[in-house]
């Protein structure tokens, strides 16, 4: 298996400055020590050299040159190379000899050198210069200020960061409320800056609000008056809806029949109410043989329990505000928005959405864990649209609405692009750089209906590809969608760090 090549740096310790001098010197006195040790080693094997041959030389040998001083002998042996060096090394043991000859014995002593002269550091001078005296200790006053600034510091960095995500449309802007200071100022600029912070946080607020309670819901309607409901809570996976069927009705039935419910009992208003469905209404053509693309007027015949709660949903929208006896008055008007396959640009986890779920074969594993393949769907064509996209539709739709009061009616919001879930991780591995044979070691395409292979899987339409030509026109202009490559490149950045531990 073949694998990218990273490299990794090391930080350097944070070291006290007279512990990272003191090694800092003994590196520089080792790297010397060892120049040294090097140096006399020649030296010690030119002297050896340079006797043997004036010994040759005085018993008559003419062949061996006679070499006056050692530094001509260092000059034509300079070029010598390790090897012959090695090789050089028995003439020691022919210099000094045994100790049962006198005569070898005499050569020995004569052969004798001093000994070295012992290493001397080059560095020894810095013990000599006055050392710096230890630093002042810190007030506790300073302590605190620079802790200050270092937050603030830390926050407006942040601040940029966030700021610099939002213009690359990564995250959603949800200013925070400010934190608490644990270091207060009397500084007026801060206190000024703060209360601006605080009455920013103050105009966007969330609430967590469980639509199984009625009760709760109706209070929270009432207490807001909002103008614009956006209704785009459901169980939104098949195979989780079937095996918690009961509570899956619950929400995504009964919950969206009473909201529009609430939004046509208000007494002093009616909000307008934008229920999100899916392309899952249809059926690809199997049993009603109405084949994609589809329009928003095309027969709907879901094959999922998933896709038939979602028709009953809209059909609630439609006989609850849409009908001309209860609202005459052109108030609290209805819309639905049929969506495919959804991604988010800002997911912090995998899971969130199924196009981008399959990016889990690319993480990475323990060593010595066996990698086991897993099978990807390659049958079914899906139309994955970036909710970024959506989300201007949306914004098309809610200023129609509150301009024209009759603005009603069921529209399609999808992105041109089609491919399969396995085209989309092969699109993504290509984009994050991964191997071809990796990724064909970790995942394998299946090109047979999924509900084949799993029964208890929901089964699942073939394509769903729904035209939105009637939504360009009903709001006169048209949203340009993300490309595939565009949207899983900044769906995927930061991968696989940005989802590890998550």
């Amino acid at each position: 298996m073949e694998s990218s090549k990273s490299t990794f740096t090391m930080p350097l310790p944070k070291l006290p400055m007279d512990e990272l001098y003191a090694r800092v010197r003994e590196s520089l006195e080792r790297m010397d020590r060892q120049e040294y040790e090097k140096k006399r080693r020649r030296e010690a094997f030119l002297e050896k050299r340079w006797k043997e041959r004036c010994k040759k030389r005085s018993n008559g040998d003419n062949k061996s040159p006679l070499f006056s001083t050692w530094a001509s002998a260092g000059a034509s042996s300079s070029e010598l190379s390790n090897e012959e060096l090695e090789l050089n090394e028995p003439l020691k043991a022919d210099a000094v000899g045994s100790s049962s000859s006198p005569a070898k014995d005499s050569s020995a002593k004569e052969d004798s050198s001093p000994e070295p002269p012992p290493y001397k550091s080059k560095y020894a001078y810095l013990d000599l210069l006055p050392k710096a005296p230890p630093p002042a200790p810190i007030p506790e006053e300073e302590l605190i200020r620079r802790r200050k600034v270092e937050q603030e510091l830390i926050a407006l960095s942040k601040k940029i960061t966030e700021e610099k995500l939002r213009k690359e449309r990564m995250i959603p802007f949800v200013p925070a409320k400010p934190t608490f200071d644990p270091f207060p100022s009397n500084d007026t600029s801060t206190a000024a800056a703060a209360a601006a912070a605080d009455s920013l946080a103050n105009t966007v607020e969330l609430h967590k609000l469980d639509l199984l309670d009625h009760k709760a819901t109706a209070e929270f309607i009432q207490h807001h008056h909002p103008d614009i409901i956006i209704h785009c809570a459901a169980q939104r996976y098949p195979d989780a809806f079937e095996s918690n069927l009961e509570e899956s009705i619950q929400l995504n039935v009964e919950s969206t029949r009473h909201l529009a419910q609430l939004c046509m009992s208000q007494p002093d208003y009616r909000p307008h109410l934008i229920y999100i469905s899916t392309s899952y209404v249809f059926d690809g053509g199997v049993i009603s043989k109405e084949f994609p693309p589809y329009v928003p007027t095309s027969v709907a015949n879901p094959i999922n329990n998933y896709g038939r709660s979602k028709w009953d949903g809209e059909c609630a929208i439609r006989d609850v505000m849409n009908v001309a006896k209860s609202n005459s008055d052109c108030r609290g008007r209805g819309i639905t928005v049929r969506v495919p396959l959804l991604y988010g640009e800002d997911c912090i986890q995998l899971d969130e959405s199924p196009a981008l779920e399959m990016m889990k074969v690319l993480l990475p594993t323990a060593t010595g864990t066996t990698i086991k393949k897993k099978k990807i769907d390659n049958w079914a064509l899906r139309f994955p649209t970036s909710c970024e996209d959506v989300a201007k539709a949306l914004k098309l739709m809610i200023d129609r609405a509150l301009i024209d009061k009759h603005f009603d009616g069921t529209y399609h919001v999808s992105s041109p692009h089609g491919i399969t879930k396995y085209g989309l991780l092969q699109l993504q591995s290509q984009l994050l750089n991964v191997p071809k044979s990796e990724l064909d070691e970790r995942a394998a395409g299946n090109d047979d209906n999924p509900s084949a292979a799993n029964p208890l899987a929901a089964p699942r339409p073939q394509c769903t590809q729904l035209n939105c030509e009637d939504t360009w026109s009903a709001l006169g202009c048209q949203v340009e969608f993300t490309t595939l490559q565009d949207g899983m490149r900044r769906s995927s950045r930061g991968f696989p760090g940005r989802f590890i531990g998550q």
